[in-house]
């Protein structure tokens, strides 16, 4: 099998969005045209919110939080700790978070209490994952953090600054993790990118209007996740349940139209997200927490062909 036929696979099996709608379309197997020629560009680069080369060149125009001294305007920037921001030491974000059993982080020299904050679109395990870390490592992997409305959000949250060499020594104090994404497929040319880990990117409302069937390289992409790195020789289906007999197939079989009459189903997608950028600034200072920021084109029409569920 080809790199870019593989390439199509990985993508077909991580968008979950559109596998369910098939399924509840009637639909076992759901693949697009197979006579499209559209390829992915490895090197394409397209996107209206491509994430910076590092954390700290996308945070270039701010100023050292070391040498910065903290805002005290509590009207321009509330604050949902009870501390005032100061000085502070590894030991101390240590002792607040083995002691207190606080959830404290630092990211570019500051450090943040954020036990109290609600709204991470991952839950709050995904904060307990990082208590007495530094951010960087982290957010340089989940890119969908670099944007500013993160920061100013982050700052509410400020209860104090490391020394240069505090800071230095926090950021060698976490640990590096392997990147998830690393084995992502190459992103479409055509689409525009809303957040490149995970990826999620939609159709240009201009060339979503030029056919009924959305093109392939044009349908919206939603993952929550990495990509799978699925093998087609080893894919299989199974299907199980009450009064139902346990049967496995590959997805030669499922592919296979002499053992499942195959049919075509056209139906439209959306993510239920679409036009969340609509809401960013629903209140004046008050922005969208959740990526991706949709802006109108995630939504597609398409041709999906396999066999039916009743017949598996």
């Amino acid at each position: 099998m080809s790199r870019s036929s593989n390439h199509y696979y990985r993508l077909a099996a991580a968008s979950l969005t559109t596998l369910t709608a098939a399924a509840g379309a009637g639909v076992a197997v759901a693949s697009s045209e197979d006579k499209t020629t559209a390829k992915p560009n490895p090197t394409a680069t397209s996107s209206f919110l491509s994430p910076p080369s590092s954390i700290s060149s996308f945070f270039s125009g701010f100023t050292s939080p070391s040498a910065a001294k903290p805002c005290t305007n509590v009207d321009c920037m509330p604050r949902l700790s009870p501390k005032e921001p100061c000085l502070m030491t590894v030991k101390d974000i240590k002792r607040m978070v083995e002691d207190e059993e606080r959830i404290v982080v630092s990211f570019m020299g500051g450090v943040y209490d954020v036990t109290e904050f609600t709204g991470h679109p991952g839950g709050y395990g995904r904060l307990e994952m990082v208590a007495g870390c530094d951010l960087e490592p982290f957010w340089k992997v989940y890119t969908q953090h670099n944007r500013g409305h993160i920061l100013e959000v982050l700052q509410r949250y400020k209860i104090g600054w490391l020394s240069d060499e505090e800071a230095e020594e926090q950021r060698a104090s976490t640990p590096e993790f392997d990147n998830p994404y690393a084995n992502d497929p190459p992103t479409y040319p055509t689409l525009l990118t809303n957040t490149r880990h995970p990826y999620n990117a939609e159709g240009p409302l201009r060339k979503l209007t030029d056919d009924f069937i959305t093109p392939v390289g044009l349908h919206y992409v939603r993952n929550h996740g990495l990509v799978p790195d699925i093998d087609p020789e080893e894919y299989t289906l199974t299907v199980t349940g009450v009064g139902c007999k346990e049967k496995v197939y590959k997805l030669s079989d499922l592919k296979n139209s002499r053992k499942f009459d195959h049919v075509d189903v056209t139906t439209v997608i959306q993510c239920n997200g679409n036009r969340r950028e609509d809401f960013h600034f629903q209140k004046p200072g008050v922005p969208a927490f959740g990526p991706p920021h949709w802006v109108a084109g995630a939504i597609g029409c398409s041709t999906w062909r396999g066999g039916r569920l009743r017949d598996l």
